[in-house]
């Protein structure tokens, strides 16, 4: 996915570890492999920062884990401890170390294997306490071989200090491999707070359109290099002002995705081409997967 638009902050700047790790740690697992998923953090909206007076300081990490039929972990060959360290954020807005153009990569799990299911820890977190070091926190948790996802997670909270931080949202979160890992579509997860966005991509098949910014009015129209076939997955996801996309529906912050099963109606008029009209500034991303 190519950048497109700044977002409110570099995700690059700000991450823990460089996005670049994680692309070549995707690419070395696909080199001779079969199928495999990526599955990304798309975006995270802030609804309550939970200070009093201006802004918050918001960080994240996530922590992922392989899961067998009898409920035995393991750390994914191709996976690490991901997080971004507390950048500015206020209420009703879009975390800016988190971008569409280039999402952080969670994990990448091959579609066969001896585990039944993909398990991501995703803490989102607003820095009241000590200054959140994000960095040696998730270096503490490279380091925990051999313990669980929560072992991990604690030793996680430890480093970090976490105790006097707003917890805004923490939540495991379990993508079966008997459902491909929801490929194709995008995952919402959801607290008072705050919410996550996360899609899994088939890295041999999956297509994206955009991230593009769009403006006020008509312009843009969504078409994938690929023939549209019935049966395969498609997932649209905008941040910005209101987005129409003709034959879908609109998004907004408040409802910011739809996934969509591809019918032949749909088929017909992506293969045509989906034209976008936005009620101002906005950013938006497409996401084709064949059956």
């Amino acid at each position: 996915m190519a950048r497109l638009a700044p977002d409110d902050d570099d995700p690059v700047r700000v991450a823990v570890f460089d996005p670049a790790a994680a692309e070549r740690d995707l690419a070395a697992a696909m080199a001779g492999a079969g199928s495999l998923f990526g599955v990304y953090l798309l975006a995270v909206y802030v609804i309550d920062d939970a200070e009093l007076f201006g802004d918050g300081e918001v960080y994240w990490f996530s922590i992922p884990a392989l899961v067998s039929a009898r409920g035995d972990e393991a750390r994914p060959s191709f996976a690490r401890p991901f997080g971004a360290r507390p950048i500015s954020c206020g209420s009703k807005r879009w975390l800016g170390s988190v971008g569409l153009a280039r999402p952080p990569l969670l994990a990448v799990v091959p579609d066969s294997g001896e585990f039944d299911a993909l398990a991501i820890h995703l803490g989102i977190l607003d820095d009241d306490g000590k200054p959140a070091d994000v960095e040696r926190a998730l270096d503490d948790a490279a380091k925990a071989e051999g313990t669980g996802l929560a072992q991990v997670v604690q030793v996680v909270h430890r480093s970090l200090g976490s105790d006097g931080d707003d917890l805004l949202l923490e939540q495991r979160i379990q993508l079966a491999r008997s459902a491909r890992y929801g490929v194709g579509f995008i995952t919402s997860v959801i607290s008072k707070n705050a919410r996550a966005y996360l899609v899994t991509k088939d890295e041999l098949a999956s297509e994206a359109w955009g991230p593009t910014a769009v403006a006020a009015g008509p312009g843009e129209t969504i078409r994938f290099p690929s023939p549209i076939l019935v049966g395969g997955r498609m997932a649209f996801f905008a941040r910005g002002s209101e987005v129409a996309i003709a034959g879908v529906g609109a998004l907004s912050d408040e409802a910011p995705f739809f996934n969509r099963a591809i019918d032949p109606s749909l088929a017909e008029a992506a293969s045509a081409g989906l034209a976008v009209t936005s009620a101002g500034r906005s950013e938006i991303l497409a996401l084709y997967t064949p059956p």
